[in-house]
Parts: structure tokens; C-alpha cells; sequence
């Protein structure tokens, strides 16, 4: 082999060696890119993760909150066409209630109902806090009960007569949905303001 295919060679091989390096600061250069960029994704998604996570908290501890006062007849539901009475813990003791009449007016419904005070004390400054909507089916996967829970609508009602002992007290309100099949689910829960009890002589 001569001195110049000699040269030639020892010049092809440092060609190749020079263009292999800069493939490889190529190839490192696109792959620390694409570091950076999943980098920034995920500082962005857990930078937007910390609202999402504070809102499902809350929203998980209002289910809880809500079935748990379900469970302990806090919130009871109501039948408007059955007169059957059902037991409801109040922050002064449990009474009974039950729907006794559901009339129509001119813009919405008036429901009658029966409240029982078992106790001796006479009760007055009586909230009635009611929602009304369609009936959840749990066997469906839509809506959620999330969902059905933000569907329902009501208000809160103050009756101010008075409890008496041991007797039944009808307490009329006038509530407005727009249909009477937004009564397929009514639910009431009922807190007291005053309570009288007779002194002993």
C-alpha cells in the first residue's frame, strides 16, 4: 500500500469518526428536548392536579356527608301521595312527618303535612329545608349520584306556629317545581329554633 492511499484512509477514517460524533451530540440533543418537554408536562399537570384533587375532596366529602345523614334519618325521604309518616332526627329530639295533602296552584304545588311531636315540649321556630327531583337509579350508570344530588332544586321554608305536646300539626307550604313527576323524590329535613318546656311548681 502507498504513502497516499495510506493518507486517504487515515483521512476517510477520522471523516467518519468526526461525522459519527456529531450524529451521537444530535441524537443526545434530541432526546434531552425531549426530556424537557415531558419535564414541563408533568410540572404543568401537577400544577393543575392540586385544584382537581381539592375539589374532588370536597365534593367526596359532601357525598359522605350527604348518605351519612341519610343513614341516620336526618334527611328523610318523603312519599307526596302515601300519608305514611316516618321518623326524622332534628337537632332537639326526633319527630314524625308525613305529606297528607298535594294540591295544585297556580305556580307550583301546595304540600300539607302532618308533623308529630311525641315529646312534652311545645316547638316553634320550625325549618323545613326541602329537595325535590327526579328519582335516582343506582342501577343506571348515568347520571351519577354526584350529579343526580346537583340536579335537585328547593329552598328552606320556616313554619311559625308552633309544635304543641303529644298531638299532630299540619304545616302547609308552597313549593314550586314544574311538574308534579319533579316530586319523584322528596326529601326534608327539619331544625329547630325554640323549644318550651312546662316548669315544675
Amino acid at each position: 500500500m502507498n504513502r497516499a492511499l495510506r493518507v486517504t484512509l487515515f483521512c476517510l477514517g477520522w471523516l467518519s469518526a468526526l461525522l459519527s460524533v456529531a450524529g451521537a451530540d444530535e441524537f443526545t440533543d434530541q432526546k434531552i428536548a425531549q426530556l424537557e418537554a415531558k419535564v414541563a408536562a408533568m410540572e404543568q399537570y401537577m400544577e393543575d392536579l392540586a385544584p382537581r384533587l381539592n375539589n374532588f375532596s370536597k365534593d367526596l366529602y359532601e357525598t359522605v356527608d350527604q348518605r351519612m345523614r341519610f343513614s341516620s334519618d336526618k334527611v328523610v325521604v318523603l312519599n307526596p301521595i302515601s300519608k305514611k309518616f316516618v321518623k326524622i332526627e332534628t337537632n332537639a329530639g326526633d319527630f314524625l312527618i308525613a305529606v297528607e295533602n298535594m294540591s295544585k296552584i297556580r305556580n307550583g304545588y301546595r304540600l300539607t303535612f302532618r308533623i308529630g311531636n311525641p315529646s312534652t315540649a311545645t316547638i316553634s321556630d320550625i325549618k323545613l329545608r326541602l329537595l325535590w327531583g327526579r328519582r335516582w337509579d343506582p342501577k343506571n350508570v348515568r347520571p351519577t349520584y354526584e350529579d343526580w344530588r346537583k340536579s335537585l332544586v328547593g329552598a328552606e321554608y320556616t313554619f311559625n306556629g308552633t309544635l304543641v305536646p303529644n298531638a299532630w300539626t299540619q304545616v302547609s307550604i308552597d313549593a314550586t317545581p314544574a311538574n308534579i313527576r319533579q316530586f319523584d323524590h322528596l326529601e326534608c329535613e327539619m331544625t329547630i329554633g325554640a323549644v318550651e318546656l312546662v316548669s315544675q311548681q
